[in-house]
């Protein structure tokens, strides 16, 4: 099964945690498609998906600074501009990790969301919460689903976890 992964690429916060999740995710089995970037919590998470072994891909806009790609990915995959690159990593992606990041992590997440609540796939969404970082907006999207502006309950599109091994028990329930 392969994870695309989106993450920040400037944060270090919760670098052991997303390492460590990246690491039991390799060792069960899993791929990561990722943005490519050697920085941040994208490093993070490479990092642990290639120190147990498994396979790493990333996904670059042709203007990234080739200086600036993790040396662990194998392939790596050239795309025209951001917006493409999102598109690869979705159609190569089984399923997907969000893990704390920024806007691009808020886009990359609500393209998903978007895709999946028109019924585009039913591929799983995990949703990384380490210390709530995500709290207020999980609240959001409950408040858009009780005003209605969202039809599916946010706990149905998205599952959301705190300790990486939780990831494994949602991932065998997918």
């Amino acid at each position: 099964m392969v994870i695309a992964a989106f993450a920040s690429s400037s944060m270090k916060q919760f670098s052991k945690e997303v390492r460590k999740l990246g690491e039991c995710l390799g060792r069960s089995g899993y791929t990561l498609v990722f943005g490519g970037c050697d920085y941040g919590l994208m490093h993070e998470i490479a990092e642990g998906f290639s120190q147990s072994g498994a396979r790493v891909t990333g996904v670059v806009p042709g203007f990234f600074n080739t200086r600036n790609i993790h040396p662990a990915c194998s392939p790596v995959l050239t795309t025209n501009d951001l917006t493409d690159r999102k598109e690869k990593m979705i159609e190569l992606a089984d399923a997907f990790l969000i893990l704390p990041g920024g806007v691009g992590t808020m886009d990359e997440l609500f393209t998903v969301l978007a895709q999946k609540s028109i019924g585009a796939y039913e591929k799983p969404v995990l949703l990384f919460n380490p210390d709530g970082f995500y709290d207020t907006l999980l609240k959001m999207l409950e408040d858009m689903q009780r005003f209605g502006a969202i039809r599916e309950k946010v706990t149905d599109m998205v599952k959301t976890f705190a300790v990486p091994e939780e990831a494994l028990e949602i991932l065998g329930h997918a």
